[in-house]
């Protein structure tokens, strides 16, 4: 390029001052090409991607679409950035600048500001996890444990970030948690949920007779989604057997199915004429 360059520049006392300004400008035209059509194909191979997951998410609701989105966002300014970065440090090293410093400093300088900002780190990170993972989505009811000062939380997703959560718990109370505060997580709205209850009757009515009542016992389709059942005797007493009844709930519905279940296995023990203690 140079000696290209330097047949097009007229001589003259400037002719190598020249030559050396218009080498450097279409040395910075070429790099920012160079970018913008990285940019353009990292961005399509990207959409490639990202097309069959979204059209899952699609499929699946709202909440899985918003995922879907968070990930692309940040996928696209994770890409959008290092690209920039690159392009800059080639901008530099064209005009002669010690990259090699730069980018010796640069580390120094994020070592230092990541212990500053550790706990920022930490629940970004953990919050990228959570969503790529999908442990939990908007609307679900979960338990998440190791919460500094609570130990537990139980209720339903309102809201999921990359810094932090927000829920409803069963009182109604909203509450924000860091991302990375959480530590396990149980997900009671995927999957029937086993709704249990224990009831006491008189020990003189055999274990038989109360699974035979029971398992007569109505249940509404819309809480349930098989048979109550009797498990076992839970505990033995001088004046009550406390037997152990359940049944398979619907997702995310298995206090209120508890509920009806007591209710529905009592009316049905009182049916077979045995006495509930």
């Amino acid at each position: 390029m140079r000696l290209w360059l330097e047949r097009m520049v007229p001589p003259g006392p400037w002719h190598d001052g020249m030559v050396d300004v218009a080498e450097v400008g279409l040395t910075f035209l070429l790099i920012l090409v160079l970018f913008f059509v990285l940019r353009v194909l990292m961005l399509h191979g990207l959409n490639v991607v990202m097309r069959p997951l979204m059209a899952a998410a699609r499929r699946e609701g709202e909440s899985s679409v918003a995922r879907v989105r968070t990930l692309e966002g940040l996928a696209r300014s994770v890409l959008g950035y290092a690209l920039m970065f690159l392009a800059a440090i080639t901008l530099l090293d064209q005009l002669g600048v010690n990259v090699a410093t730069l980018i010796a400093g640069a580390g120094v300088a994020g070592l230092a500001l990541s212990f500053g900002a550790q706990r920022l780190v930490r629940d970004v990170l953990t919050g990228f996890f959570l969503l790529l993972e999908d442990q939990f989505r908007v609307g679900e009811m979960v338990t998440l444990m190791g919460i500094p000062g609570a130990g537990q939380l139980i209720g339903t997703i309102e809201d999921i970030g990359l810094r932090i959560t927000r829920l409803t718990d069963t009182s109604g109370k909203h509450v924000i948690v860091n991302n990375g505060d959480i530590g396990a997580v149980v997900n009671h709205s995927r999957g029937p949920i086993l709704a249990t209850v224990d009831l006491g009757v008189a020990p003189e009515h055999s274990l038989d007779k109360v699974r035979e009542a029971v398992e007569k016992a109505d249940l509404p389709a819309t809480l349930f989604t098989g048979e109550p059942s009797v498990q076992g005797v839970a505990a033995l007493e001088a004046a009550k057997m406390v037997v152990r009844i359940s049944a398979r709930s619907r997702p995310g519905r298995t206090t209120e199915a508890e509920l009806v279940l007591r209710q529905a296995a009592a009316q049905a023990l009182r049916a077979a004429e045995i006495e509930i203690k």
